[in-house]
């Protein structure tokens, strides 16, 4: 291999300088990629150019395009450029995103980047890895990522090593903070080294994260084996994304300059001859904690007085402009909001270190009410996995009258025992304070087993839990922007609830599924469905082929619809839809039932809600 000058010196230091792992731990390896970026213009033999349009993920603001304004080579260094422009329809955001796919995939190996990110609220630069082929074991997150380097623009002092596998989602992450400096003013060196079984991660040569436990399994079907979905070629990746749901937005104080960048000194990724596949699943053996003497899990559910920003019981939080305090007193804690902000959780109480046990029942209650009638939201989510509800987001009607609030859920997910509790008072049309006492959750005992049988009155319906007896199991909810949306089951009524605050741009961007479904050629069915809304308002539904699976199977994308897809107009009234239809496609056992509750015939940002229940397929003669 042919070596640069900058090379050759790089790796003279690489002992003392940045990087460096010791030279024990980089026994065996061999240098199989090397970008020093010592050129006039990117190397498009090593690079692609991504190209996406604004809020293509995670709601960011930027496009992504090819210019030499937002991705060019000076001084030895690649720049990623995010630009704003200013036009007459408001801010157009630019910027650059570059990846190896096809020109360097790699399985196994030993990844690094030498870098500086950028400064500024809204910016997420990141070093990064996606599978080549993502449909190998499915679509995101079950195809797996690796994030080495992501550094929030407005915290220049801490970078998070990520891991994302799993179906339901689930995250493993750690964080590591600088003791001196920053990650936007010197260069820095992040590294991955990548193993059958085990994954590290390093910030100039000291371990910062190690994982060793991670699945993947598709809906319904058995996990793959171990170590799926990290047993496959991945390729790298570089970014600057402006604003989304996880940095925020720019403020006023966000520059668009050389403070904006992030400067790329080298890339490098290494390998060693041979690797051992033949590994065992390491399960780490959780302890959880004891509840309090009269059974509870909470801490001070009574709220008796604390510091609610010290993180050892409450605490009490406001992003994404929100605006309000907490106090507590006579065993009550309030909440007075000036500003509710864009998002749920822009006024948030919360609770973590709550320990739920795999196969057990709980009992979460707790009193609330307010001066006028308004909504917050309660859940059990899982920080450490990706966020995941294991119970919630349930809406909370509040009114003038305290009112007690009481529901059972079984934790059938493998033990958490850093489960969180949310209370989200953000994004609501009311400001008026909420009051929250008498917090508690009891662990009931054994939870009764479930199978998937159980889930059908009748065993000639082809859909499960169609009634929502068995909260949202066996259903999907997919919503293109996390902050648009959520789903929740009334427990006592057993109807699936959709809050929708904005209706996106197309359908799609907001659906309830259930895949797997088997339909036969030639075969007539019948599909019924209860519905209605709190707003009038379409709604299109299909039993359609799953586009994902054709394209893994014929290389293209094809989601035809068995019945047409109608539209139906939902009103404030409860109503039951029928639609009898003929299947005249080949057998197909893997069609999906969409409800979806995008924008249809025009774009909706009032809040509503949307409710389904009793759904209902079965075959007709």
């Amino acid at each position: 291999m042919k070596f640069s000058k900058k090379s050759m010196i790089s790796l003279a230091l690489a002992a003392v300088a940045s990087f460096s792992l010791s030279a024990q731990n980089m026994a065996g390896y061999e240098l199989k990629f090397e970008d020093n970026f010592d050129g006039k213009k990117l190397d498009e033999s090593k690079w692609n150019y991504e190209l996406h349009e604004p809020g293509w993920v995670n709601s960011e603001l930027q496009a992504y395009i090819k210019s030499d304004k937002n991705v060019y080579l000076k001084g030895g260094n690649l720049i990623i450029q995010p630009l704003k422009e200013e036009t007459k329809n408001g801010n157009k955001f630019t910027s650059g995103r570059i990846n190896t796919q096809h020109k360097f995939d790699f399985k196994y190996g030993l990844a690094e980047a030498r870098l500086k990110v950028p400064r500024g609220k809204g910016f997420l630069p990141a070093f990064w890895m996606m599978p080549t082929d993502e449909s190998k074991y499915g679509s995101w997150p079950k195809c797996g990522e690796i994030d080495i380097m992501e550094v929030l623009g407005d915290k220049v002092n801490k970078t998070y090593a990520t891991l994302h596998f799993g179906e339901p989602h689930t995250m493993a992450q750690k964080e590591y903070l600088l003791k001196k400096g920053n990650y936007a003013d010197e260069f820095h060196t992040f590294a991955c080294e990548w193993e059958p079984g085990l994954i590290k991660f390093y910030v100039d040569g000291v371990e910062m994260a190690k994982f060793d436990d991670w699945f993947t399994k598709k809906l319904y079907d058995d996990e793959e084996p171990y170590p799926a979905p990290y047993n496959q070629p991945f390729y790298l990746i570089l970014n600057v994304a402006v604003g989304g749901n996880w940095p925020g937005y720019p403020d006023g104080t966000t520059k668009f300059g050389a403070n904006a960048q992030m400067v790329v000194d080298y890339v490098r990724v290494y390998q060693k001859k041979s690797y051992n596949e033949n590994v065992e699943r390491h399960e780490e053996v959780v302890e959880v904690r004891a509840p309090g003497a009269d059974g509870n899990y909470i801490r001070n559910g009574g709220f008796n007085p604390e510091n609610l920003k010290d993180k050892k019981e409450w605490m009490f939080m406001t992003q994404q402009g929100g605006s309000a305090d907490a106090a507590i007193a006579g065993s009550t804690l309030t909440v007075n909001t000036s500003k509710a902000g864009t998002i749920d959780y822009s006024i948030q109480l919360v609770q973590a270190d709550i320990p739920l046990e795999k196969g057990y029942q709980y009992e979460f209650s707790f009193d609330a009410w307010s001066t006028k009638n308004r909504k917050m939201k309660a859940k059990l989510c899982a920080p450490d996995r990706g966020w995941k509800n294991y119970f919630g987001d349930v809406n909370v009607e509040l009114t003038p009258n305290k009112k007690h609030y009481s529901y059972k859920f079984s934790m059938d997910d493998k033990t958490d025992p850093n489960a969180r509790l949310d209370f989200n008072m953000g994004a609501t049309p009311s400001t008026d304070p909420v009051n929250i006492a008498n917090v508690k959750l009891v662990k009931l005992g054994k939870a009764k087993t479930v199978k998937k049988s159980d889930m059908k009155k009748d065993k000639f319906d082809l859909i499960y839990n169609g009634e929502f007896a068995f909260s949202a199991k066996q259903w999907e909810f997919y919503k293109y922007d996390t902050n648009s949306c959520d789903l929740t089951v009334d427990q006592e009524k057993q109807v699936a609830q959709i809050t929708i605050r904005d209706t996106k741009d197309v359908d799609w961007k907001i659906q309830l599924m259930q895949k797997k479904i088997p339909l036969m050629k030639g075969k007539k069915y019948r599909l019924s469905f209860d519905a209605w809304s709190t707003l009038p308002r379409m709604m299109k539904y299909a039993c359609q082929r799953d586009g994902a699976l054709w394209k893994q199977r014929h290389g293209s994308e094809d989601w035809t619809a068995y019945n047409e897809a109608p539209t139906c107009e939902l009103t404030t009234s409860k109503q039951t839809f029928t639609q009898d239809f003929e299947m005249a496609y080949d057998d197909d056992s893997d069609v999906i039932l969409t409800f979806s509750l995008g924008t249809i015939d025009r774009n909706i940002t009032k809040e509503h809600d949307v409710f389904i229940d009793n759904v209902k397929l079965v075959e007709i003669k």
